[in-house]
């Protein structure tokens, strides 16, 4: 019996990417440790494998967003791939129904 209390799965922000066409490029995705009225997210502008390693481990690079504004001039490295609690945004800051943590 489903209580609505159930909590998205947690993701990497690897696997994330893998099921996403294209591998995510263009998506925004955010930590579930953000709080969401910061407006902080990322925008995915590249992905590709990690060297020397499994085709599921790869790097990504995009803009870091805060309160809606870019916080540098160009793509970078994301940090934290591998740990878990990422999820998808829709627009500038609506957290994807199916993504968001709960």
């Amino acid at each position: 019996m489903a209580t609505g209390l159930e909590q998205a799965a947690k993701r990497t922000l690897s696997a994330l990417l893998h099921a996403l066409p294209s591998r995510g490029v263009g998506t925004r995705v955010a930590r579930d440790t953000w709080h969401p009225e910061s407006g902080k997210f990322w925008e995915i502008t590249a992905v590709k494998p990690k060297k020397n390693g499994p085709e599921e481990h790869l790097e990504a690079f995009g803009y870091l967003h805060w309160h809606g504004k870019r916080t540098h001039e160009a793509p970078k490295r994301i940090a934290s791939v591998w740990k878990y609690g990422w999820y998808r945004r829709d627009g500038a800051g609506d957290a994807s129904a199916a993504d968001a943590p709960k």
